[in-house]
């Protein structure tokens, strides 16, 4: 009988099609403890990781781009509503409408509880442009600029376990909803961690062209209340045009 290795450690609940897309990855590399530079056969197969809340703590970045975006937009002159519309809260609003969510999602759901209507425009639209799209970008650019200038703080408990699963030769794995991996990593100074990182978005698109594997693929991010592609603007949508 072969040797029987212990269920697969995770820190966070992992979807079953996320930690296949990992598994395959490291299927395609092959990789065994030698690989690692180890003689000595680790006790796990391999281990995967979450990375925000599990190895990095980003949650309050994501909450001060999302804020920052959406006070410029709710004070744009653009935006038209009956009552006073609240701002954006890091807590509250960020739990509720955009926390693992895709970009794009969370915008539509953020404004539509405000009473804002946006275009949703294209994937093609630059930052800043006034469309759903256009927004989301222009976040992702401020996300960006901010782990660029402050710390991205690890957890120094992962931080350890990482280096200590290093050590004894276990293959490393990395799954994240995040477009910004790398820009992650290097920024808390993990580049190197990892032996395979997988950004969920990002495979799933290419895995759907694959029809190998698509059948195991669950979309990726929550759904919103209403299907996004629905969100239309209203009859006092003001032109399009920058942020």
């Amino acid at each position: 009988m072969g040797r029987q290795f212990p269920t697969l450690p995770v820190f966070t609940p992992l979807k079953s099609s996320h930690e296949a897309l990992v598994r395959e990855r490291f299927r395609e590399n092959r990789m065994t403890p030698s690989d690692r530079g180890s003689t000595i056969q680790p006790p796990y197969d391999e281990v995967i990781f979450d990375m925000d809340g599990v190895v990095t703590d980003t949650a309050s970045l994501h909450a001060k781009a999302w804020k920052h975006l959406f006070d410029q937009v709710l004070a744009d002159p653009r935006v038209v509503v009956v009552k006073p519309v609240h701002p954006f809260d890091v807590v509250q609003d960020y739990r509720r409408y955009v926390d693992d969510r895709r970009r794009e999602d969370g915008v539509v759901a953020f404004l539509r509880a405000r009473g804002v209507d946006v275009p949703m425009g294209t994937a093609d639209d630059p930052a800043g442009i006034w469309t759903v799209h256009g927004l989301a970008a222009r976040k992702n650019d401020i996300f960006l600029e901010l782990i660029s200038a402050e710390w991205v703080q690890v957890f120094p408990g992962t931080a350890a376990l990482v280096e200590r699963l290093r050590a004894g030769g276990t293959p490393l794995g990395l799954v994240t909803a995040s477009r910004n991996a790398e820009a992650l990593l290097s920024a808390a100074r993990l580049e190197r961690a990892f032996d395979v990182v997988v950004e969920v978005e990002a495979a799933v698109g290419a895995a759907l062209e694959s029809s190998s594997v698509q059948t195991h693929l669950e979309p990726q991010g929550e759904s919103c209340p209403d299907d996004a592609d629905e969100f239309s603007p209203s009859a006092h949508q003001r032109p399009e045009g920058e942020l």
